[in-house]
């Protein structure tokens, strides 16, 4: 929960997070960073179930529904292959990529999206082929060395310039 500016305003929104213990080490960091253009709207309303607060009153729930949706994206990955434990072939990889809104929030369309592959936990970034295959299906494809934590970082903006970068150290592993 945010209270914003009552004029418009550029947000920028950071999240990291990360992991440790005797669980494979996949994905044990990732980063997101959400830029996006916020708008007063005094009128705003979620439907139900949705809610933005609740209180007691009277030893009822009041849920108050008078918030906005903010026009952050997400992104979801489907790794051609991948075994049940974070593993797939070596060699040339095959990566779909959806790349949508919150939902309730507003749909843009995705204008642009970059795709970055790192072999040695982001110390270095390459690109990566991205092709549209579709409204917000993006499919990745390179190369990727046996034995490898294969990291991966995509930007996406979307028609009305909102953004996100979101990185994942250890997305997957090659197997040897």
């Amino acid at each position: 929960r945010a209270t914003l500016a009552p004029t418009p305003a550029q947000i920028k929104f950071v999240m990291t997070a990360s992991r440790k213990g005797e669980a494979p080490n996949l994905s044990s960091t990732s980063k997101d960073v959400w830029t996006w253009r916020s708008r007063p709207d005094p009128a705003a309303t979620v439907p139900a179930p949705w809610f933005c607060g609740a209180k007691v009153v009277n030893r009822k729930v009041v849920f108050d529904r008078h918030c906005a949706i903010q026009d952050m994206m997400t992104l979801r990955y489907a790794v051609a292959g991948l075994s049940l434990n974070g593993a797939t072939a070596a060699g040339r990889q095959s990566l779909g990529i959806t790349i949508s809104h919150l939902q309730l929030g507003a749909a843009a369309k995705i204008a642009h999206a970059t795709l970055q592959v790192s072999y040695n936990k982001g110390s270095t970034w390459r690109g990566a082929a991205l092709t549209r295959t579709g409204a917000g299906q993006f499919h990745g494809s390179y190369s990727a060395p046996a034995a490898t934590a294969v990291s991966l970082r995509v930007t996406a903006r979307d028609a009305e310039g909102a953004t996100v970068t979101e990185t994942i150290l250890g997305a997957y592993q090659t197997a040897s």
